[in-house]
């Protein structure tokens, strides 16, 4: 579907209406009306928030889509956040198969934009590609996901606080989440289900970006 070509909406509904045209807000939404008007970025939010919605929701049913907002910082300031799922909540207690769950719902949308840019490489980028030794840098290379890779250390530190006695490489649990979301993708049941999820969260995006579109999924 063709999308409007007015700057889309960014939503502040979670700031108080008198701050929505104050010059710090104006600036942030701006810039992110521009991020959002660049072409594929779109595309790519649904894809890979989609993915961690999908899997955070195996662990945290309660896990939640947000758009494209502004936001108060905790320091009174305002931030931009182009999309995200919201785990505000989640247990950081972990087993063993609950931090392998955990990381994969963290990996996940790496994982899938890769596979989505795959489909587009020459077989010699894809040698290239897989011939980088760091396994993050070559999951993600220039996919935008530096954010997840930002948290990842401290989330572990947060896991093994609330998890006493549980022992785990940051390295190796990230690869062998990241292989494991790659199966799945492998998995037509599995990938059905994330192409569902990736579906419900394009519809929940475009629907704030542009009031009164109507997106069936």
């Amino acid at each position: 579907m063709s999308l409007p070509q007015e700057p889309p909406r960014i939503d502040k509904s979670t700031l108080e209406a008198e701050c929505w045209n104050l010059p710090e807000v104006e600036e942030q939404e701006q810039h992110l009306q521009a991020f959002l008007l660049r072409p594929g970025e779109i595309q790519t939010i649904w894809t890979h928030e989609g993915s961690h919605l999908y899997y955070f929701r195996q662990i945290y049913p309660q896990a939640k889509f947000i758009p494209p907002s502004i936001m108060r910082t905790p320091n009174g300031g305002y931030r931009a956040i182009e999309s995200a799922v919201d785990t505000r909540g989640i247990e950081k207690r972990c087993d063993r198969p609950r931090l392998l769950s955990y990381i994969k719902a963290v990996v996940a949308g790496g994982v899938l934009e890769l596979s989505q840019k795959v489909k587009t490489m020459s077989p010699a980028d894809i040698r290239q590609l897989m011939e980088v030794k760091d396994y993050r840098t070559r999951l993600f290379g220039e996919l935008g996901d530096s954010e997840d890779q930002e948290d990842f250390k401290t989330l572990c530190c947060q896991i093994r606080e609330a998890s006493p006695g549980l022992e785990f490489d940051n390295d190796g649990i990230w690869s062998d989440a990241s292989l494991s979301v790659a199966a799945d993708l492998g998995s037509p049941r599995i990938r059905a289900e994330i192409d569902a999820t990736t579906l419900e969260v394009k519809k929940l995006l475009l629907e704030s970006l542009y009031p009164g579109i109507h997106v069936d999924i």
